[in-house]
């Protein structure tokens, strides 16, 4: 897999200082410093830009605009609301039951959930920047598909009666009333501030992926050196049905974001799009830590009914990708 050709004095220099070592040990450790220091370079500088640019969002405005808003356009709305959201997975909830108590439809308010996890700014810019351009567009016309198409069908069960358990919106991730995203509840005014709050938030970033992303980049340096190549291609091109499967449960079981999967999907991607695409979508689009946050404010019905809907719309896409 050759993907780090903006990096080759770097890679002399680590081939030279890994002389010493066995063939597979020398590429393991040459992929994994280097996909290492791509990941976090590109983390910060994507996450600086993209919370930035937040900084400018009247997210209030849109939430009160949001109220007023009960058919197509309140979809648009919500879908352009999650897209440029600076809430993670935890502040998201709070918002989402404000934005229920405003009286926006539940439709509206899932379309905004999903469009959070599947579309939100940084993984677009990120997936944009670093695979190819036909995976990116494949990519956003899924992920637009399913985030309109999940609340879609998720309103057929009339949720509308008996769908929050929790009345309290600050009852969040187990602590009363306290968000470790503190500097959202600020609106910055000044050029420093805004730097501040951008800095803040990519650090807060930095703080809960590394770990994920170091063992994300270890497994697929692992894969690429010590797996055979044409047994890796061949278990993924076959498009099983199997593979397809295993590829989206796993993604929708992992808590991870896109930066800590990267090297994973750019490792698949060229032998199977159907599979590295259905796990992409698996893992933005939902996970268990976030399905287990979901019960504190939305009854077990409806956030398995939520869950399964958007898993089953991956496979979907998915299996419709092998086809062609």
């Amino acid at each position: 897999m050759e993907h780090h050709h903006h990096f080759e004095p770097l890679e002399e220099l680590l081939e030279q200082w890994c002389s010493g070592l066995s063939e597979v040990w020398r590429e393991f450790l040459v992929h994994f410093l280097l996909d290492t220091v791509n990941i976090f370079l590109l983390l910060i500088l994507v996450m600086m830009a993209v919370s930035f640019l937040q900084t400018y969002v009247p997210f209030d405005k849109m939430q009160k605009k949001l109220a007023g808003l009960k058919s197509v356009w309140g979809y648009a709305l919500a879908l352009g609301m999650g897209t440029l959201s600076p809430f993670c997975s935890c502040t998201i909830i709070p918002v989402l039951i404000g934005l229920l108590r405003l009286g926006v439809p539940v439709g509206v308010c899932v379309c905004f959930l999903t469009s959070a996890s599947l579309l939100n700014l940084g993984a677009l810019v990120t997936l944009f920047s670093t695979m190819s351009g036909s995976f990116f567009w494949i990519y956003l016309v899924c992920a637009v598909l399913i985030t309109l198409a999940g609340p879609l069908l998720f309103i057929l069960f009339r949720p509308e009666n008996g769908l929050l358990v929790d009345p309290d919106p600050h009852h969040c991730c187990g602590v009363e009333g306290h968000h470790h995203h503190h500097h959202h509840d600020l609106v910055p005014q000044t050029m420093k501030q805004r730097l501040k709050g951008a800095w803040e938030n990519t650090s807060d970033m930095l703080c809960r992926a590394w770990l994920y992303i170091l063992l994300g980049v270890a497994a697929s340096s692992a894969a690429v050196a010590f797996i055979p190549m044409d047994v890796m291609s061949g278990f993924f091109s076959s498009d099983h049905p199997f593979t397809m499967l295993l590829a989206v449960i796993f993604g929708a079981v992992i808590h991870s974001d896109i930066y800590s999967v990267l090297p994973v999907i750019q490792l698949v991607a060229p032998m199977s799009l159907s599979v590295s695409m259905g796990f992409t979508l698996g893992v933005m689009a939902i996970s268990v830590p976030e399905a287990i946050l979901l019960l504190r404010v939305f009854k077990g019905r409806y956030v398995a009914l939520y869950s399964g809907l958007l898993t089953a719309l991956v496979l979907a896409a998915g299996f419709v990708l092998a086809l062609f």
